[in-house]
């Protein structure tokens, strides 16, 4: 009878172990492929719990075959399948609890999945958007150096022509200088600006009135004036002996004629001096010394006809210094001993300045013309 009881209790006790592990592995082909490893691991603990109880049953039944297994034993081993299955349902629940959170978590992966394709999409926009920006952005880069160059092409030519008015200005005040002032040095340096200005545009279109610039320059260079220089110094030199000059004897009736050929305007009174001159004889009386008072009025006058000719001089009018050197000289060889030597010195270097010839001007104005023509043509 106990046989019959053990046989019967171990049939139950496989049943009992066998139902746990067979739910266990029917339900496990039905999870989802992510709660695989989960089912897989619940599924071998299960089968080693069965393995070790059977182990434990079996060596039981060799230990007590010739007792037979007693009713206690058999009780615990049914406590320890219990024990067992709780386990197992304890770990299925948490194999549920495991599912769901996966489930859960499949929706935030789906959820996070859509949110990249859509930022994806969201970032082929902004590439294709700045695509389109670097593209108007080159295009309005191109626009404005297009727009840079006519505005610099248009400031070039503009400093083309200041340039031009300016060298044209100054080779009219340079011509005009040389040819009504005769001040060459200051029609030399008139030049010379303006053949600089040029230079220093480097314009193709300006070369040829560059070219003409400097030929009239070298043609003002090369010519010979007057040694102003030497002149003034001649003339300060011939005030400076006016002194050391002798007087001569002079007749009233020479100094009244000669007083009336220095004054330029004629009077009544000169108008009548003549009249009776015609109906009067009168006869020169004999020389006389001059006085030093006269004597000091003409070296007076001397050296400020002198010192209007330096005058003239300074101003480069030779017309004006010539008229002045010839009334010197005709001063002094009234009231002055020609025969001396010093007075006769003072009268030839009179002779040479009155001489000196103004300076050949060449032609000037055709660098003028061709500026003025690049003015006209621009």
């Amino acid at each position: 009878m106990s046989e019959d009881q053990s046989s019967s209790d171990s049939e139950v006790t496989v049943a009992d172990v066998e139902s746990p592990s067979t739910r266990g592995v029917d339900s496990a082909p039905a999870k989802r492929s992510l709660a695989m490893p989960v089912a897989v691991l619940s599924l071998v603990v299960a089968l080693a719990a069965v393995a070790g109880l059977a182990w434990l049953w079996f060596e039981g039944v060799e230990v007590d075959t010739d007792d037979m297994a007693s009713t206690e034993r058999v009780e615990a081993l049914h406590q320890a399948l219990g024990d067992h299955d709780e386990r197992l349902d304890s770990l299925q629940s948490e194999l549920a609890e495991v599912r769901e959170a996966l489930d859960s978590h499949d929706t935030d992966l789906a959820d996070l999945r859509q949110s990249i394709r859509s930022q994806a999409d969201d970032g082929d926009e902004v590439t294709r958007r700045l695509a389109d920006l670097e593209a108007d952005l080159s295009a309005a880069v191109d626009r404005l150096e297009e727009t840079a160059d006519d505005q610099r092409a248009v400031d070039r030519e503009l400093a083309r022509r200041l340039f031009l008015m300016e060298a044209a200005a100054l080779l009219r005040s340079g011509q005009e200088r040389a040819e009504l002032a005769g001040d060459y040095s200051a029609a030399r340096a008139a030049y010379r600006r303006a053949y600089r200005l040029l230079r220093d545009f480097d314009d193709p279109r300006g070369s040829r009135a560059r070219g003409l610039i400097a030929q009239e320059l070298e043609a003002l260079e090369a010519m010979s004036e007057p040694d102003w220089t030497s002149m003034s110094a001649r003339i300060d030199r011939l005030a400076s002996s006016v002194d050391e000059w002798p007087a001569i004897a002079v007749t009233t009736t020479g100094m009244a004629s000669d007083e009336d050929e220095e004054d330029e305007e004629a009077g009544w009174l000169g108008r009548l001096g003549s009249t009776l001159g015609g109906l009067v004889s009168v006869r020169p009386r004999d020389t006389v010394p001059v006085t030093s008072e006269e004597l000091d009025a003409v070296r007076e006058q001397v050296r400020l006809r002198l010192a209007a000719a330096e005058l003239a001089v300074a101003r480069r009018n030779l017309d004006e210094s010539s008229r002045q050197f010839r009334r010197t000289s005709e001063l002094i060889e009234r009231w002055f001993d020609a025969d001396h030597s010093a007075v006769a010195r003072g009268l030839s270097v009179l002779d040479d300045l009155a001489a000196t010839e103004p300076a050949e001007l060449p032609g000037l104005g055709d660098s003028l013309a061709e500026i003025q023509r690049l003015l006209e043509d621009s």
